[in-house]
């Protein structure tokens, strides 16, 4: 039987054709179909891309090549068009995790295409399409969201097939936009909401600007916690300051401007590589583009140093242009860069070495992890947790957390993973038994306040919408209220609750599917202290078992010892020693 491959809803989707076949492109495509139409209709999930480990891991080895090989094109391309000499190491500061989620899109999306065609015998594609559409974004930070915008994806979808010739009938429904139009980064923390003390500190901290000498270090989200970010920089000789974000306005689209990029290619052979020579020109963000000027020559926050003899940051490093122009400025001066860890995942995950700002930084200050042939790590401690404690409560409640909804910006199917995890905790709490229950709340990341939220509130919490929290109380408070935390996916938090001491538990499907064959043992020392769990029975068993006296299982010699095992030399709790270790690791000494 031949099948319809559904990219994308479109209006006339199931009025025109009876008994249609449908196969979805992939699972996220259900969120925009009501319950009645999937009912009704003979519909089929498409199989998710890259999901299993090796898979993965081939596809990280694949868009890292491919990279590689554009990379010099990019930097001469980009520097002809502004007339600027920057070196590739600026130009990669500025852009290498933009081009790296652009490859890695198109690998996902090539690879999910070629899926659909080898496993179903498909006859017609619908989808939505603007013949003019580009797929630039302001900022870099716009890329996230784009991933995840079904008309984004339609339009990448139809260039793919259309590039390579697969040989089916495409029923394209028009529409007008022939671009996305997104918040900006600055936009969207222009309108999160700050708390009192930070308004008080802000205000406080303005009258300290007159202060900051040119050649301060900048110490800038560096992630450890606010009284020890400023004992730091006065342990530096310097005042302590609280910076004050920029806006940037951006510039429209440039066709002619965009015409002048040209990413040479064999036009005769058809592959990946040279299908995203042909379109990014047009995809690149304004920022790298049309406001490429305004931002070089505006780059810093307000009142940054002039002249910084370092530069140290723990975030912002991927989506804060005015930032990444501001380090990109003074690097080509010789200027020190230094990256505080950002969280979990870091070296444990397939992409471990592949990151940009592990490669382009001077020093990289990992939370301990240490590893001889990457010259610039440098093993401290976690900066989150450092000088901070947090006690649970022995008889409080279960926190259950929940990942955020996610992106589509990896080569692999992250959303397969996301539905996964919350599939788990679905699972959990039905069988939980209802004493547990009804002392459980669950966690959701701020996603699932957005629209496409609703279908994973129906489908797995319907039942029970009164044990979820939307973020509305403090995440200390919570953790302080409960006897037990349970995290549905390998977590920063995890990671701080370890170090407060806090019993913890996670569970998340295929335990090993994500991690670096390196990483295997540590990850064991958890299973084997049942801390770290695949099975929904085996954990509720687990809690169940020791509910009434969480600490007669938690505080044994066993589970303290496998877990300060697994947190050595990787996630290291710190001490003042340490902190001075990193003042030193500052001044270059």
């Amino acid at each position: 039987m031949n099948n319809d491959l559904i990219i994308s809803k479109t209006k006339n989707i199931f009025k025109n054709e009876k008994d249609l076949n449908s196969i979805l492109i992939g699972q996220w495509l259900i969120e925009d179909f009501s319950k009645e139409q999937i009912e009704k209709n003979n519909i089929t999930i498409n199989r998710p891309a890259s999901y299993e480990k090796e898979a993965r891991k081939k596809s990280y080895l694949i868009c890292e090549n491919i990279f590689n090989s554009i990379i010099d094109d990019f930097c001469k391309n980009l520097n002809n068009l502004h007339s600027i000499n920057l070196s590739q190491r600026a130009w990669r500061i500025i852009a290498e995790s933009w081009i790296k989620r652009f490859i890695y899109i198109c690998y996902n999306r090539k690879e999910t295409l070629d899926i659909a065609f080898e496993d179903h015998k498909i006859a017609k594609v619908h989808l939505t399409s603007n013949k003019n559409y580009n797929f630039f974004t302001k900022d870099t930070e716009g890329q996230y969201p784009a991933s995840v915008d079904n008309f984004w994806n339609s339009n990448l979808y139809l260039r793919l097939l259309n590039y390579f010739d697969y040989n089916v009938n495409i029923v394209a429904e028009n529409k007008d936009e022939n671009f996305i139009n997104l918040n900006t980064y600055y936009e969207r923390i222009k309108n999160s909401k700050k708390n009192f003390k930070f308004k008080f500190f802000s205000n406080f901290f303005s009258l300290c600007k007159i202060f900051v000498k040119k050649n301060d270090g900048l110490i800038f989200n560096s992630y450890l916690p606010f009284y020890s970010e400023k004992i730091l920089e006065i342990y530096l000789k310097q005042i302590p300051q609280l910076w004050k974000e920029k806006e940037i306005v951006y510039s429209s689209f440039n066709k002619d401007l965009r015409n002048k990029i040209v990413f040479d290619s064999n036009k005769e052979e058809k592959n990946l590589e040279n299908f995203i020579r042909k379109i990014i020109p047009n995809s690149l963000p304004i920022c790298f583009v049309e406001s490429f000027a305004k931002i070089f020559q505006n780059a810093g926050h307000h009142n940054f140093p002039k002249d910084p003899k370092f530069i140290f940051i723990s975030t912002g490093f991927d989506h804060d242009e005015l930032l990444k122009f501001y380090i990109a400025k003074n690097v080509e001066k010789g200027k020190k860069y230094y990256v505080g860890q950002h969280g979990a995942t870091y070296f444990t995950e397939h992409d471990a070495n592949l990151r940009a700002e592990v490669n382009t930084s001077d020093k990289f200050f990992s939370w301990g992890y240490r590893n001889n042939k990457i010259k610039n790590i440098v093993p401290l401690f976690n900066f989150k947790t450092y000088n901070k404690k947090i006690l649970g409560n022995p008889k409080g409640n279960l926190l259950i957390i929940i990942r955020s909804l996610g992106y589509r910006a990896t080569p692999w199917d992250r959303y397969q993973e996301g539905l996964l995890g919350i599939e788990k905790v679905s699972n959990l709490i039905k069988l939980m038994p209802s004493k547990i229950n009804e002392n459980t709340i669950i966690r959701l990341h701020k996603s699932f306040q957005l629209k496409r939220s609703k279908y994973f509130l129906d489908k797995y919490f319907g039942k029970y919408y009164n044990n979820l929290e939307f973020g509305n109380i403090d995440y200390k408070k919570l953790l302080s209220q409960s006897r037990l935390t349970c995290f549905n996916y390998d977590s920063t938090g995890f990671l701080e609750n370890l170090n407060y001491n806090i019993p913890s538990v996670a569970i998340w499907d295929k335990t090993f599917n994500h991690l670096n064959e390196n990483f295997k043992k540590k990850y064991e020392l958890l299973t084997e202290a049942n801390i770290l769990f695949s099975d929904e029975n085996k954990l509720i068993n687990h809690i169940e078992n020791y509910w009434e006296n969480i600490f007669a299982w938690w505080g044994s010699k066993k589970v303290q010892t496998n877990i300060n095992e697994f947190k050595k030399d990787f996630n290291n709790s710190g001490q003042h020693k340490d902190l001075k270790k990193l003042i030193r690791e500052l001044k270059n000494e």
